[in-house]
């Protein structure tokens, strides 16, 4: 199956796979990521099924005039954590309009100056960091999916039997150590989920 779309989606996707770190930057619109930055997601939501970043570091940036960096930070830390990204840190800078008071410069400045001596460490250092709690969910929750829709979804089963993640006793991506209270959680979690997807079958398919 191809894409029909004859755009730069691939070369933009290959520089992602090429680079050692991305930084995912925003302005804040309406609360939420700008129209551009939403696009740019939406045109690579098949990685959402089928990660790939694991040995990428990620830097996740917004500005904003008063509100809406954490809603737009969640968000992005959402997409790069779902994508594969080992995400370092996140901020959001006020930019006021006009020129900004010395004090509120002072402190963007100092907010970026640490957080990009923080993401070159972490490029430096190319190892991968352990799992939080929820992206172990995420991972057994699709895992338990894809693994029962071989036939209704079978790009996402093919590469998800490909990299071994089907594989019994698989705990994440890759090969890190898991928090034995998180993958038990997980274990739940994809068990609920695999009862809603096995139900949803039997009714509708």
């Amino acid at each position: 199956m191809h894409c029909p779309r004859k755009d730069d989606a691939l070369g933009i996707e290959q520089k992602m796979h090429d680079a050692d770190g991305v930084i995912f930057a925003s302005p804040v619109y309406g609360m939420n990521v700008s129209g551009l930055m939403k696009v740019f997601v939406d045109r690579f939501s098949y990685i959402f099924h089928r990660s790939r970043f694991f040995e990428k570091k990620a830097f996740l940036l917004c500005t904003t005039g008063a509100l809406g960096q954490k809603d737009v930070l969640k968000y992005l830390g959402l997409v790069a954590g779902v994508w594969g990204f080992d995400v370092v840190d996140r901020i959001g800078l006020i930019t006021l309009p006009g020129d900004l008071p010395e004090d509120l410069r002072k402190k963007n400045d100092d907010l970026l100056g640490s957080a990009a001596k923080k993401f070159y460490d972490a490029i430096n250092r190319m190892r991968c960091s352990p799992p939080g709690l929820m992206d172990v969910i995420v991972f057994n929750a699709q895992r338990v999916s894809f693994a029962d829709l071989k036939e209704e979804s079978p790009a996402d089963y093919q590469y998800w039997k490909e990299y071994g993640w089907l594989d019994r006793g698989r705990k994440y991506f890759v090969d890190v150590p898991v928090n034995p209270i998180y993958h038990a959680l997980g274990r739940i979690a994809g068990w609920f989920i695999q009862r809603q997807v096995r139900k949803t079958k039997r009714e509708k398919w």
